[in-house]
């Protein structure tokens, strides 16, 4: 038998406060208009904006235990 996690209620709130903070940086702006021309190409955006986040998180998480 499969089980799944219930999904975690999100909070817009949030949501937006983030959306706003990454679009008031032109760099990402620009970076967000020019990767996100189409649903797919969101999709994939969000992809690889999870994956920096995990990356970034990772690393951080080496240096401390390393102490670099």
């Amino acid at each position: 038998m499969t089980s799944v996690s219930p999904k975690k209620n999100h909070d817009p709130a949030r949501v937006n406060e983030i959306s706003e903070k990454l679009m008031e940086n032109p760099e990402l702006a620009s970076l967000i208009s020019e990767l996100s021309t189409s649903a797919d190409d969101a999709s994939e955006l969000v992809k690889g904006l999870l994956q920096a986040s995990i990356n970034a998180g990772l690393q951080a998480e080496m240096d401390a235990h390393f102490g670099l």
